[in-house]
Formats: structure tokens, C-alpha cells, sequence
């Protein structure tokens, strides 16, 4: 399994402000296309996604880029690819049918993200990288975030104000805009603004959060 570097800094400031982010949606004037397929390259390694299918390509040897569909663990592999994007930490995190699956240049076997909790479920028509270890990825019902790091998941509801579906997919906005492509209109979404997300039913105290070694 492949695992992100991570920082219990991180961890506090990033997981549990953002996952649950309250920023707003905002209509852009044109309508983005949602993208099909895409190209990511890790060092010697490319991965691109082609009429659906997963292909890498190594350039190690000059001369070498011979394209071959990118083996996967799961037996019942990918299904089909719809978005690509770098993660900002030598990954590619791949938005398929069957899921989130990510790999690298050490590892080049697409591996299937399997969460803790929370995220949106189902075929994913989207993918776009915030560049800390979060991805924000959509199905056409559901919009949400995934902490790649921890492997946890969050789905946005009418609370956040997410546009109503269905959606059609992501575009990268930006810095660390994502564009929320919906059959009404693409909708500018920020990370990180508004409030965390507060303690209820009594005081938190930080020395409650233990980090355990490969959880």
C-alpha cells in the first residue's frame, strides 16, 4: 500500500479544518469541459489515460516509451479511467469507475484506495489534487474530499452549500480552486475558508490524539 508523508501537524490543521471545509461555491461565467482523460508523469514514468483505459509508459532507456495497459491489485481492475492528477508528492491518483486508485514510480500497480470512513462512493467522474495530500474527487450524485494520507473521506452536503447535481466532473481552477462541473453551470469551489469545525459536547483536548505508527 502506498502511504503519503504526513505530519501529526498536518494531520490537526489540514484533516480536520478542511475535510469539512465550509467554503463557498462560486458560478463561473462559462461552462468548463469536463475532462476525459489526461497525462501525469512521474520522473521516468507516464501514466495517461486513453479512451478509458489506464497506460504507462517508461522513458528509463532511451527509446523505451512503449505503452502498456498499467497492471492493478484489484482482480476486477479499474473500470473505466475518466480523470488523472499529481498528487505533489511523486503520486497519481487515477478517478475510476471502480473508485480512487493511486500509484507511483516505485510502484507503478494501481492501487485502490480503500477508506476508513466517509467519501463519496460509487464510479468517480473526477479527480483534482490540492497538492497537500488531499484529493477532491465527485460521482455524479456526490462531491467530496479524500485525505490520502489517512485515508479518510468527506462528503459535502447543503450545509457547505454544494450546487446541486448531478455532476458531470472536475476541473483544476487554479492554485487550489476546483471547478465543480454540474449539468446547470461550473461552480468555483476554495479549500480551507470559514470555520473548522468546532468540539461539541464538551472541551477537546490534543493530548486525546495518538498518531500510531502504520495505522
Amino acid at each position: 500500500m502506498i502511504r503519503l508523508p504526513c505530519s501529526p501537524a498536518l494531520f490537526g490543521a489540514v484533516l480536520s479544518a478542511s475535510l469539512a471545509a465550509q467554503g463557498p461555491f462560486v458560478r463561473v461565467a462559462e461552462q468548463a469541459p469536463a475532462r476525459s482523460s489526461g497525462e501525469v508523469v512521474l520522473g521516468s514514468l507516464t501514466v495517461s489515460a486513453r479512451a478509458g483505459a489506464l497506460e504507462l509508459a517508461s522513458t528509463a532507456s532511451p527509446g523505451s516509451s512503449i505503452r502498456r495497459p498499467a497492471p492493478c491489485t484489484d482482480p476486477a481492475d479499474t473500470g473505466r479511467v475518466t480523470q488523472l492528477a499529481a498528487t505533489g508528492f511523486g503520486q497519481c491518483v487515477v478517478a475510476a469507475e471502480r473508485g480512487l486508485f493511486v500509484l507511483d514510480e516505485a510502484h507503478p500497480v494501481a492501487d485502490l484506495v480503500s477508506l476508513r470512513d466517509g467519501g463519496p462512493e460509487g464510479a468517480l467522474l473526477g479527480v483534482v489534487s490540492a497538492g497537500d495530500g488531499r484529493v477532491f474527487v465527485c460521482t455524479r450524485d456526490t462531491f467530496g474530499c479524500v485525505d490520502l494520507c489517512h485515508r479518510y473521506g468527506f462528503s459535502f452536503g447543503k450545509e457547505q452549500g454544494v450546487p446541486d447535481g448531478p455532476y458531470l466532473g472536475l476541473g483544476d481552477g487554479g492554485g487550489r480552486d476546483v471547478l465543480l462541473i454540474t449539468a446547470a453551470g461550473t461552480f468555483r469551489y476554495r479549500p480551507d475558508l470559514g470555520q473548522p469545525p468546532q468540539p461539541v459536547g464538551g472541551a477537546f483536548d490534543r493530548r486525546d490524539l495518538q498518531l500510531q505508527a502504520g495505522a
